[in-house]
């Protein structure tokens, strides 16, 4: 409704009160246009993430994840995480992302390395095993240096609420619940 009142008032003002059906329709034309426009392209963008191989879409994935972490964004270091999140410490992914939000609403400032990351793929699984390295910026201090083990799932999601697009996502980690329980 409120589209039609801008269109129409729009069309008004261009045309100091003399506005016909056929500007406003033309108008109305052209903002689909524009919309379906931007639709189109962010679709190609998501097929374009997808055609990467398995290997760089989880690399993308965790310096994704690493970014939100290194920024204080729980919102972003989290939204690598399964909604099915499940580890052999019983941890859900409701409680992975409370922990999270706490610990990045704290004054220290993370600084996350990987090393010697080894990915396996499996169809729709994969294993990351890799040494994780946090170190606390403002400090210099260490944090935690651990070897992990992730385990990813390539799942079904929706982009913008309307393409379809299938990602990994982290369903389970091995080790990070004695990291957790120390903080």
């Amino acid at each position: 409704m409120r589209f039609a009142f801008w269109a129409l008032n729009s069309c008004l003002r261009a045309t100091r009160g003399r506005c016909t059906i056929q500007k406003m329709r033309t108008r109305i034309i052209l903002l689909v246009l524009m919309v379906a426009v931007a639709a189109g392209i962010i679709y190609q963008v998501s097929l374009n993430r997808q055609r990467l191989p398995d290997d760089r879409q989880i690399a993308e994935l965790l310096q994704w994840g690493i970014g939100g972490v290194e920024k204080n964004d729980p919102r972003q270091a989290v939204s690598i995480v399964s909604k099915n999140y499940k580890d052999d410490a019983g941890m859900t992914y409701t409680f992975l992302r409370i922990r999270t939000y706490d610990a990045l609403r704290s004054d220290v400032q993370p600084d996350v390395t990987i090393l010697k990351p080894s990915i396996r793929i499996n169809g729709d699984n994969a294993t990351l095993d890799a040494q994780f390295s946090v170190i606390d910026r403002k400090n210099d201090e260490a944090i935690f240096t651990r070897d992990l083990t992730l385990h990813l799932r390539r799942e079904k999601l929706r982009r913008y609420l309307i393409f379809s697009t299938h990602e990994w996502r982290i369903v389970s980690i091995e080790g990070v619940g004695e990291i957790i329980e120390n903080m």
